[in-house]
């Protein structure tokens, strides 16, 4: 056996053990992580007893010299973050030392909560929704009375393209070629559909900023989503308009619809001062939710409830959970 290959070898049947906070986690203070894992896997209930915890956990940690105890006392169930990616064997191993390396940057990462739930960041939402709730619904409220025009986002090969034509025959129609959202700064890349359907194209520069809760999710309740993004104190969308593309740029000078919406990518990833990728939206639900975020539509019950009877259960079903 050759040196490289017993190496490799022996590399295979070691064990590497490495602490939880500071190596695994990138902060030392493993309570938000705990915290964390217990407002989405486990519901307000489980968050609000782990915060009233929190003295007895931190005077276990700190007074009396007992932080195992406290973490286990924390681990209401196997904590796995979002945080952190896994990079080789970098990590800190019994009876030798390796450099850890830097954090890569995450695209891709689901849950609701904006900020790392510190105690007093954990207090405040606590207090903050029962409020935000009421504010989410009557803004709901107000938006639903104002009359807009919304068609639903369906793939080419259900007749997507048909119903686009039809729809630009009749006036103006706004397209999110990336068919989904990112959190982080990154375009995902564009749906080339547009640039095949017209050569007016007028490029908009789309960005929210929310200061508690997430809109988006892959795996939870979609129809959460606009409660969520209400429910923040401030919640603001940036909409900017750019030029129209010139002619020269778009499929009537020759140009692919691909070149096309690549270039309308690299100009908007450009405002915004993101970064483009080549990742799509299945790529996102692949990661995230283990499928290809394609939902099958099934007929409605005979007694379908009316829409805010189904909001208001779907609030209480997050409440209670």
């Amino acid at each position: 056996m050759s040196a490289e290959a017993e190496a490799k070898s022996r590399r295979e049947r070691r064990s590497v053990v490495a602490e939880l906070e500071g190596a695994l986690l990138r902060d030392a203070a493993t309570f938000p992580y705990f915290m964390l894992v217990a407002f989405e896997a486990s519901g307000l209930p489980r968050f609000a007893a782990l915060l009233a915890l929190w003295p007895l956990l931190w005077a276990l940690e700190r007074a009396l010299g007992r932080g195992d105890l406290a973490l286990r006392a924390a681990a209401f169930k196997q904590l796995r973050p979002p945080f952190c990616e896994d990079d080789g064997d970098d990590v800190a191993a019994a009876g030798e030392q390796h450099k850890c390396p830097p954090f890569r940057p995450v695209i891709f990462h689901d849950g609701r909560l904006v900020c790392r739930p510190t105690p007093l960041m954990s207090l405040v939402i606590l207090l903050w929704l029962p409020l935000g709730a009421l504010v989410a619904f009557v803004r709901i409220a107000v938006g639903i009375s104002v009359p807009i025009q919304i068609i639903p986002r369906i793939a080419p090969y259900f007749g997507g393209a048909v119903v686009m034509r039809a729809e630009l025959s009749r006036g103006d129609v706004a397209v999110c070629p990336e068919g989904t959202t990112c959190r982080e700064p990154f375009l995902l890349r564009f749906s080339a559909l547009f640039a095949e359907l017209s050569d007016r194209i007028v490029p908009v520069a789309m960005n929210y900023r929310v200061g508690l809760f997430h809109p988006t999710t892959a795996r939870g309740w979609k129809a959460m989503d606009p409660i969520f993004f209400f429910m923040n104190p401030r919640p603001v969308y940036e909409v900017t308009f750019l030029n129209q593309l010139p002619a020269e740029e778009t499929c009537a000078a020759g140009k692919s619809a691909v070149d096309v919406a690549n270039y309308v990518q690299r100009i908007l990833a450009a405002k915004l001062g993101f970064e483009c990728t080549t990742f799509t939206r299945k790529d996102k639900y692949r990661v995230l939710a283990g499928n290809d975020g394609i939902v099958n539509v099934k007929p409605p019950p005979a007694a379908d409830p009316a829409p805010w009877q189904r909001r208001l259960k779907e609030v209480l079903g997050f409440l209670l959970h």
